[in-house]
């Protein structure tokens, strides 16, 4: 795996065993390693559910979209699929591979992700604006660039540190690999299957590169955060470096801005990026050393100021500029010329929680208000050229043509709802989340005519290694609520409190569940994959079991095909919100975000989808929130 520096991984991350035996040896500081990730041996492995569970799990998610010829056939597949000596021997491999690898799931979810030879942009990054960052006068751009790699750059020392506070959810530890690998981590375009590259060490493994990549004008430059000495820069030594960017990479333009090709087919950018690197040594070198940086930075020249800036800048942060950001690098940070910020993130390498995280730490960190540099000693930025030819040329143009004709494809909106917030949600006692899914259900019924299989993300990094684990948010329950609501029009019955509460709480329970990695989806996967696994090497290939063929599979969400894609961005009231885009060409992509008092939405759909209508859906959304709202519990009935 891999085309250069030697063999890589296959998920290249450090052992628990690893960390705890690096911070023994390095007993100084590292009692504050302990801090951030002295917990990860103690969390538990990732535990493979019961297969019993998981149909009958799997049945009562299906069963609502499934007419009665169509439910039988589905009983059959199920009864099937239990009864197969194929499907036992798997589940029992699986078990086995659990207790083998504290997280039997990684290297699948890794190559899921990483086997998709589509661009990465702009249909599977995470794409966020950040409210903090508001615009400023004319000057203010470079320092607030300044600022930003400053902050960063205490993030990631405390990182090295193993001083960045460990993230708890009720009381319980949370896995922090996925802040171990958010910097310097690059997802390296390779034939067949991508590789993510991750040189960050703490510094009680040795060193790692300090520098951030910069991309101005088309050039991409090294911007060193560290002095000779290993201590932080301040901002007016970065402001100076990045003045010295700007002025030279405004003096000429490149035309053929090599950062495009990340938006390109992951094949070709792969063999277009080995083909420069041959061209000459000084090529490789600063390929890797772009890869390596701690994390991109843009300096654009977009100024933001008429219509609705909100939605400008989040089609922008992912569909806006494929010359814009390095992609493949777990996140890009877009500074503009109004000293506005966007951001986005590689999906493949960390879920979306940690780097809205970091930025959300970031933007808190920012200085409110114009201030003057002081002129100190400043390393000299690397200016990081590369000689191409017609090919590669060729190659660019292409792939900004491609991303253009994709990009013009997403279509975002922002909902905001100014009467709801978590004060509203708390004064109730009830889940925030749990009432959105059940609006977001209705406002699609009354759209459409129909329900929509959904998808919102669990958290499961109470495990080891833990990613997500999908809930398939659309019950029986709810579906029984949505059609009693559309039934009666605007009436309010005893009939639909008693509805609302067994729809809550079933939602609530496919929560905690998936939580604890008792899903649905994840457990199949690693079925199937055991299955196909079986049929490697000389052994005999086995046919694809027909749970995964029958009907149902697909109209419930299996293979990607959930109408709703959804998932809860946090509390943060002036924090980060962003999106990814829809799942499906007729589906919705819905990311929100709770604040104190409003809840912020935004909503995604394809411009050539004739089914999915997202002015409409938005418009019922609202209406939505109205109308469950009598149904709420009041202070004096609990729910």
């Amino acid at each position: 795996m891999g085309q250069e520096n030697g063999v890589m991984n296959k998920v290249n991350s450090i052992s628990e065993v690893t960390y705890a035996n690096r911070a023994r040896r390095h007993s100084c500081a590292h009692l504050l390693v302990t801090m951030t990730f002295q917990q990860q041996n103690s969390l538990p492995s990732l535990p493979v559910p019961e297969l019993d569970e998981t149909l009958r799990a799997y049945y009562k998610s299906v069963e609502i979209y499934l007419d009665e010829d169509q439910k039988k056939a589905t009983k059959r597949a199920i009864a099937h699929f239990r009864s197969s000596k194929h499907i036992n021997d798997a589940h029992l491999a699986l078990k086995r591979r659990a207790l083998e690898q504290r997280n039997w799931l990684e290297e699948w979810w890794y190559d899921a992700y990483l086997e998709i030879r589509e661009p990465i942009v702009p249909f599977l990054s995470i794409g966020a604006i950040h409210p903090r960052a508001n615009a400023m006068p004319h000057g203010f751009q470079l320092l607030r660039a300044a600022e930003v790699i400053h902050q960063m750059a205490i993030i990631w020392l405390s990182l090295r540190r193993g001083s960045y506070p460990v993230t708890k959810s009720r009381g319980v530890v949370w896995d922090m690999n996925q802040y171990y690998v958010l910097f310097n981590s690059n997802r390296t375009p390779q034939r067949r299957k991508d590789v993510l590259r991750r040189p960050f060490r703490l510094e009680s493994e040795g060193p790692c590169p300090s520098h951030v990549t910069v991309i101005c004008a088309g050039h991409l430059w090294a911007v060193e955060t560290l002095n000779e000495h290993g201590a932080l820069l301040s901002p007016d030594a970065i402001y100076h470096q990045l003045a010295k960017v700007y002025k030279i990479s405004h003096e000429k333009p490149n035309e053929y801005p090599l950062p495009s090709m990340t938006a390109a087919n992951r094949d070709i950018w792969a063999e277009i990026r080995s083909h420069v690197m041959g061209i000459s040594e000084k090529n490789a070198q600063n390929m890797l050393k772009v890869e390596e940086g701690t994390f991109c930075l843009s300096l654009t020249d977009r100024v933001w100021g008429e219509g609705d800036v909100d939605n400008q800048l989040l089609h922008y942060c992912i569909a806006g500029d494929s010359s814009a950001s390095w992609s493949d690098k777990t996140f890009s940070i877009h500074v503009h010329k109004d000293a506005r910020m966007t951001s986005q993130s590689d999906h493949s390498n960390t879920d979306a929680i940690a780097p809205l995280d970091i930025m959300n730490t970031t933007t808190k960190n920012l200085k409110k208000s114009e201030w003057i540099p002081k002129n100190v000693d400043v390393p000299e930025p690397q200016h990081l050229t590369f000689e191409i030819d017609d090919k590669v040329k060729q190659a660019i143009t292409e792939a900004q043509q491609n991303f253009k004709r994709a990009a013009d494809t997403i279509k975002v909106g922002k909902v905001y709802m100014k009467s709801y917030g978590n004060n509203h949600f708390r004064s109730l006692k009830v889940y925030g989340d749990t009432v959105i899914q059940m609006a977001l259900q209705l406002a699609f019924r009354k759209t459409h005519g129909r329900i929509a299989p959904a998808y919102e993300t669990a958290s499961t990094r109470k495990f080891f290694h833990g990613r997500t684990e999908t809930v398939r948010a659309c019950t029986p329950e709810l579906k029984d609520l949505v059609e009693d609501i559309v039934a009666k029009n605007s009436s309010v019955s005893k009939r639909q409190r008693i509805l609302f509460k067994r729809a809550y709480d079933a939602h609530n329970t496919l929560m905690s569940n998936a939580m604890e990695q008792k899903g649905v989806d994840r457990h199949l996967l690693g079925i199937r994959k055991t299955i196909e696994s079986f049929g490697k090497g000389c052994s005999l290939k086995l046919d694809l079991p027909h749970l995964y063929t029958d009907a149902a599979w697909k109209l419930s969400g299996g293979d990607g095909n959930f109408k709703l894609s959804t998932s809860f961005v946090g509390y943060d009231e002036n924090g980060a919100f962003g999106y990814v885009a829809a799942m499906l060409l007729d589906g919705y992509g819905v990311f929100y975000k709770i604040n104190k008092q409003s809840i912020n939405l935004v909503v995604t759909s394809y411009h050539q989808s004739k089914f999915t209508d997202l002015e409409k859906f938005s418009e019922n959304l609202r209406w939505t929130f109205d109308r469950y709202e009598p149904l709420l519990p009041r202070p004096s009935a609990r729910i």
